[in-house]
């Protein structure tokens, strides 16, 4: 869901501040996500269970590449 290039958390891998930062942020974003009413979830085309699940997750659950 959330899009990240592997070029910009690659570095962030190396730099422990930043990694923290970038997980926290995403963390947030998760969070707000589970706010939203249905009718903004359907204007960025995602449903209510989706969100949910999102925002469901725990902290330290960030996408694969981040941790290559």
């Amino acid at each position: 869901m959330f899009t990240q290039t592997r070029a910009t958390t690659s570095r962030h891998k190396h730099n422990p501040v930043r990694f923290l930062m970038l997980v926290l942020s995403t963390w947030h974003q998760r969070k707000t996500l589970s706010l939203l009413d249905d009718h903004m979830l359907r204007d960025i085309g995602i449903t209510r269970d989706e969100a949910e699940k999102e925002a469901a997750q725990s902290l330290w659950d960030v996408p694969r590449h981040w941790t290559l």
